[in-house]
């Protein structure tokens, strides 16, 4: 077989240009060759040999199945003429090899490097940095290089099962990267590619009674690798279930069981196509009896819906189709929020003994594109959805069914509806999972080329090179036959950025040729091979233009929110548009979860890895960009995960009326009413619920409206009140217990806040030199030093309040975050990082108000922003101060450097590390990300304050604040109290800004740069607390990591003057309710001097 197609191979050389001096890469650099004996695509079910293990339907149950899984011998070579002849034959010497997991990425298993990058080809990468790294100087396809090409040598002994006797036997492969051939004992079965898909191979007739081996030859880099550039580590090997299939030689070879709904979406439609092949050389007479059952079915008590029988004499080497139509009258509709399923057994018997019989969990429902919506039973539904890549943070890209169902769990308590199996389709049983549980699904090709372009230029995208296009269409029709049952699944996509084309104008038609459910591809813009208008990253006013002037296909985003690091900034803007406009049906947030390996360091130190971390430092790498998750490598949630919880959540609230307590509610679930759930309400002042109203139950119909009323008139004077919705479940399901937040909303009620006046008596002695300003008497000390440009002492009753001389000074920078990262900030903002480490002071004013209160006015220059910072200290003899500080703004130009903050920090003794704040929280928020967070009465201790990212960047902030304490364990402290119209930014923690800082670095790295390869465990904490009280801070952003911005209202304008006030008042001891009264005083002057 290898000599007859090598000689097949070497006359087409020619039309596909490949040179004679290739030929070992012969199979692996033809992208005509996808495969050599491997079986045609068909569903995803297994032979069982009963009908109760059919319908339980674990395959590991099943004597026809065996195993494969566990321990095999290995080899990992630099390339493929180090490949030893014979290495496949049981007389082959392999006890230098070593023993590997399968399934496993060789990487993983501590062979050769992972390797991370986006959109390069790791074995082409042109970039300066990887120079010495890369044997080629470009993505040339279909060549891939000669010497820098690993290969995995697999070899395994075992004892073949009784029952394969006299029987076919099926060798499946559940995944394989990049390209392999198969051996089984000694012989030569096939190669294959596509690395996403399950591979079978009949290897009945290479099989003897006793020992057998198998054996691969594995390539980490083949023709197939240029379409498989996908944003994820670059990982090799077998990395799904390897098992062996023993079937009747009269069996199911496959079947379809297409569902869709009709009469007005109330009818289950059911078209079955059972196909069986004979592969005996007789003819045999079988039975086969199909039946349809409602429910989850593990026994054969329940009475069919359907059941139909039928007899067939098949010839040898045929096969026949049984075709058949059926209707179920008033059917259980499957969705994503009702998933009712029923279950088809099929049983093939000979001489009325079961022979095989085989069942599948389907539901019925309908998708389609009509009148310019995407409508799933009849509905349009908003699409609230994730991109998910298969990781495992310590298996790579080998991920079972536990961590599948931990992932559909916390995405339905996260109100997320829909998953994207980006870019390639998922495993077997995670479709199953997705059925069984609802979540609508768009199954992705395994197609992605990024790394060549988009151009349709000769030599640039493979979109449109004709010696892809068998192997494009072919990954689409696997990635459908063996998925085509499957009712999660409401869209088909073609791949992901690989530009559009001939290929896959090709690729659109086959599936329309198959299918009636919608087919989505990205790069197709608004061509017409794509039902839905699925753009990535689209920004909101685009979006709107769309909604306003395009009507005949939906917007569904199939990328959008990018959460890398401290992101998801303008997420509620993107679902109020999904509110607003029936035609913008929601997207796909990018992406699930953090794709951290984890690692130790030399030291033993563990952490999680990016790119980077694996190989030399030439390795091609994008670093850390693979983080983008809504949750961290381990499924732990983010700072920001409550953000998409909030903005998919399916009820909401709105105020029309607070001061007479009127609000409406509406249920935007498509087919769930509200009588699931219970609505609570309640006020709180003060961090305590002061009044519960009765819980109420209503009936409300999917995307109806509710008003309510609730009596929230005459609440006393004195406090700020707030009413709180909670959308609670009535019952238990897989995912969720009873009594379940799944939507929530906060109002600010109308209400009057008293304060109280004071006028401190305590005279103050002034003591001014040339380089100090000292106020004090026996209980207050305030320091103010010209040459360390800050207060150096702040003391109350003994207690210093100020760590190292470093009190308040001006701060305008952070510690650079993904987004800023990825728009240079560090280039665009750098002049107010060197104006917040490099002022200077213009003026220092003393003045007395009266003997009791003084005023301290400071004005720094900021050379490196040509404008000023004062900032007034208004010490009272009480040791109460207040702090007045303005920001002077630029002078307007076209080009101004990028204002990232407005505020100030000082740094406190370690003691005072328990932080009691009254505002957003309890999660890390900011201006463009804050409105999944309550105003509430939260604390905290900076000791317990980690690091949440997997690359150190800003954290931490608090916005809406209205008062904070930071507190030692004697309960002496210091409040922070918001004056005027501005309420606080806060953050206090033992770590600074400038070591969580990434210095000048980028994600993509300036050229030789290695910049900030720096991880959580790195950055040591201090011992002082840095306490931030701030005026603002541009938002986080999240449009996209490579340029995009915080929306502009949520952006800092350095030509506008900034004016705010807090005031810091020192106390011994303070209980919460005494806390609340002091933020409540008002320091007022009785008599100036």
């Amino acid at each position: 077989m290898h000599k007859i197609l090598l000689t097949f191979l070497t006359c087409l050389f020619p039309i596909i240009g490949i040179s004679q001096d290739r030929i070992p890469h012969s199979y692996i650099e033809n992208p005509t060759v996808i495969s050599v004996n491997k079986m045609a695509p068909r569903a995803a079910f297994f032979p069982f040999e009963d009908e109760l293990k059919a319908l339980n339907n674990t395959y590991e149950t099943s004597a026809n199945y065996q195993s494969l899984n566990g321990k095999w011998k290995f080899k990992l070579l630099e390339n493929d003429t180090e490949v030893p002849v014979g290495f496949y034959l049981s007389t082959f010497d392999h006890t230098d090899w070593s023993l590997i997991n399968v399934p496993a990425n060789w990487e993983v298993e501590g062979f050769g490097t992972p390797i991370y990058t986006n959109d390069y080809y790791p074995f082409a990468d042109t970039r300066e940095r990887t120079k010495g790294y890369t044997e080629m100087s470009a993505p040339k396809p279909p060549f891939v290089p000669i010497k820098n090409n690993p290969v995995g040598l697999y070899f395994k002994e075992f004892d073949l099962n009784a029952t394969h006797k006299y029987q076919d036997v099926i060798l499946h492969i559940g995944a394989i990267k990049s390209a392999a051939f198969v051996y089984v004992n000694g012989k030569e079965v096939g190669y294959t590619q596509g690395s996403k898909v399950p591979s079978e191979f009949n290897i009945s007739s290479y099989l003897k009674e006793g020992k057998n081996t198998v054996s691969f030859k594995v390539y980490r880099w083949s023709d197939a690798s240029y379409l498989e550039c996908q944003d994820f580590w670059r990982l090799s090997g077998i990395e799904r279930d390897i098992f062996l299939i023993t079937q009747h030689k009269v069996s199911i070879e496959d079947f379809g069981a297409i569902t869709t709904l009709k009469n007005e979406y109330k009818d289950g439609s059911l078209a079955l196509d059972i196909t069986l092949n004979n592969s005996s050389n007789k003819t045999e007479k079988v039975s086969v009896n199909y039946q349809l059952f409602e429910g989850k079915v593990l026994d054969l008590i329940k009475k069919p819906v359907i059941e139909q029988l039928k007899e067939l004499d098949i010839k040898g080497g045929a096969s026949v189709h049984i075709k058949k139509q059926h209707i179920v009258k008033n059917a259980a509709i499957w969705s994503a929020e009702k998933p009712s399923l029923y279950t088809l057994l099929i049983t093939v018997k000979k001489d009325n003994k079961i022979i095989q019989s085989t069942s599948e969990r389907i539901g019925f429902r309908s998708a389609e594109i009509k009148d310019g919506l995407f409508l799933v039973n009849g509905k349009p539904i908003i699409v609230k959805g994730v991109n998910l890549h298969e990781h495992n943070a310590y298996t790579g890209h080998v991920v079972d069914e536990e961590l599948m169902k931990k992932d559909i769990k916390l995405m339905k308590q996260l109100n997320i509806n829909a998953i994207r199996t980006s870019h390639y389709p998922q495993p077997r049983k995670f479709y199953e999972l997705c059925t069984e549980f609802g979540m609508y699904v768009v199954d992705e090709a395994n197609i992605e080329s990024h790394g060549m372009g988009y151009s349709l230029q000769k030599g640039k995208a493979i979109s449109n090179n004709p010696s892809f296009e068998k192997a494009i269409v072919d990954r689409t029709r696997r990635m459908y036959e063996r998925d085509k049952n499957y009712p999660c699944i409401v869209t088909w996509s073609l791949g992901n950025e690989s530009g559009n084309g001939y290929n896959f104008y090709q690729s659109y038609n086959y599936l329309k040729s198959v299918t009636t459910i919608p087919v989505q591809y990205e790069r197709a813009g608004l061509e017409w091979n794509t039902d839905i208008y699925c753009p990535m990253y689209a920004g909101h006013d685009w979006m709107e233009k769309y909604a306003k002037e395009y009507k005949d296909r939906p917007l569904i985003q199939c990328e959008y929110e990018h959460f890398m690091g401290n992101s998801g900034g303008g997420f509620e803007e993107y679902t109020a548009l999904f509110d607003k406009y029936e035609n913008l049906q929601g997207g796909y947030i990018w992406d699930w979860v953090d794709q951290g390996l984890h690692t130790t360091d030399k030291d033993g130190n563990a952490f999680l890895a990016y790119g980077a971390d694996f190989g030399p430092k030439n390795v091609p790498s994008d670093g850390s960009f693979l983080a983008n998750g809504i949750v961290d490598s381990d499924r732990n949630l983010k700072p920001s995960s409550l953000t998409v919880k909030k903005g998919y959540q399916n009820v909401k609230f709105k105020a029309t009326d607070l001061s007479k307590g009127e609000f409406e509610m509406k249920n935007w679930y498509d087919f769930t009413s509200m009588d699931k759930f219970t609505v609570k309400a309640i006020v709180k002042a003060e961090g305590k619920i002061v009044h519960s109203f009765d819980a109420m139950h209503f009936t409300t119909a999917p995307h109806q409206t509710e008003k309510i009323r609730l009596p929230v008139k005459n609440l006393p004077k004195g406090k700020e009140y707030f009413i709180h919705f909670s959308v609670i479940t009535n019952e238990a399901d897989s995912f969720k217990p009873k009594g379940y937040t799944v939507a929530s909303e906060q109002f600010t009620l109308p209400s009057e806040i008293l304060y109280t006046s004071i006028t401190p008596s305590t005279a103050l002695i002034l003591t001014e030199t040339e380089n100090v300003v000292l106020l004090s008497n026996k209980n207050v000390r305030f320091l103010f030093s010209k040459d360390a440009k800050t207060i150096t002492s702040y003391r109350y009753k003994g207690i210093e309040y100020i760590h190292d001389n470093s009190g308040l000074t001006p701060s305008f920078w952070r510690a650079l975050t993904c987004n800023d990262m990825g728009a240079y900030t560090w280039v665009k903002a750098k002049d107010w990082k060197v104006a917040t480490q490099e002022f200077t002071i213009k003026e220092v004013k003393v003045s007395a108000k009266t003997e009791s209160v003084y005023n301290v006015l400071v004005t720094y220059n900021l050379p490196a922003v040509n404008t000023t910072f004062a900032v007034q200290y208004t010490l009272f003899g009480d040791g109460v101060l207040q702090v007045n500080a303005k920001l002077n703004g630029m002078e307007k130009a076209d080009k101004m450097p990028e204002l990232l903050r407005v505020g100030m920090r000082m740094m406190l003794p370690k003691a005072f590390n328990n932080m009691i704040y009254f505002g957003r929280g309890p999660e890390e928020n900011y201006s463009d990300r804050n409105w999944a967070t309550d105003v509430d009465l939260y604390s905290k201790n900076t000791e317990n304050v980690t690091i949440p990212f997997i690359r150190p960047q800003e954290m931490g902030n608090h916005t809406d604040i209205r008062w904070v304490a930071m507190k030692n364990k004697k309960g002496q402290g210091l409040l922070a109290v918001s004056n005027g119209t501005s309420l606080l930014n806060t953050n206090a923690m033992n770590y600074t800004d400038e070591a969580l800082d990434a210095g000048k670095g980028g994600y993509n790295y300036p050229k030789n740069l290695r910049h900030d390869q720096r991880h959580p465990y790195q950055i040591k904490k201090v011992d002082f607390v840095q306490w931030h009280l701030d005026m603002i801070q541009e938002g986080v952003g999240g449009v996209n990591t490579w340029g995009a911005r915080a929306m502009p209202k949520y952006m800092l304008d350095p030509s506008k003057e900034y004016e705010y006030a807090f005031t810091l008042i020192p106390f011994k001891k303070a209980t919460t309710a005494q806390l609340f009264k002091m933020s409540k005083l008002k320091y007022s002057i009785d008599k100036k001097i």
